[in-house]
């Protein structure tokens, strides 16, 4: 099982708003010569949708705060889901974070003992489909899903040729998944 690292933690939150009601501006005129008739002009006002995206925390600019800090950031279940998904799975993180956010995330959580191998954006430079196909190469994957929850995270798990499931709990919502999780422990069910 392969996971995108911040589908494990709450660092990382945003609230979307969308207001999507595209207003009008009309225009009509006499059509010459056709008595009655009118030309009819709409244009579409551009249609704004405001997003607000609230950062909990950003690794990379306060590491040593955040390694200092007790806050409790992981999603219910997460230690407990991998200790048991440990005893038959190789378990890894990839995710198109910078250096050191998986070490520190897998420090703070206690969790260096249950996954097997990771990799990012920041180690390899390259777009996350890559870098998971990357770590399957490394590592011999030949059998895994990847458990994500945005658009991106579907689209690197095509790229590297494997099963998507689809984290409901998280961010955003990818165009299609092989499986569905609402809760982090609903991984023991699949």
């Amino acid at each position: 099982m392969i996971f995108n690292g911040c589908d494990l933690s709450k660092w990382f939150s945003a609230s979307f708003e969308r207001r999507i009601s595209p207003e009008l501006d009309v225009a009509t005129r006499d059509v010459p010569g056709l008595a009655g008739a009118r030309f009819v002009r709409a244009k579409v006002k551009p249609i704004v949708i405001p997003v607000k995206l609230r950062w909990r925390a950003r690794p990379g600019a306060s590491m040593a705060r955040l390694r200092r800090d007790p806050c409790h950031i992981f999603y219910p279940g997460v230690k407990e889901t991998l200790t048991e998904l440990h005893k038959t799975h190789r378990l890894f993180i990839v995710s198109n974070c910078q250096q050191g956010y998986i070490e520190l995330l897998m420090e703070k959580g206690g969790l260096g003992g249950l996954i097997s191998d990771f990799d990012c954006f920041g180690n390899t430079g390259l777009p996350k489909g890559q870098t998971l196909r990357l770590l399957c190469e490394r590592c011999n994957v030949r059998d895994a899903v990847y458990v994500g929850d945005t658009q991106g995270d579907m689209e690197a798990s095509e790229q590297a040729g494997l099963p998507f499931v689809w984290a409901a709990y998280g961010f955003g919502k990818p165009a299609h998944w092989d499986k569905r999780i609402d809760h982090f422990t609903d991984l023991l069910r699949l």
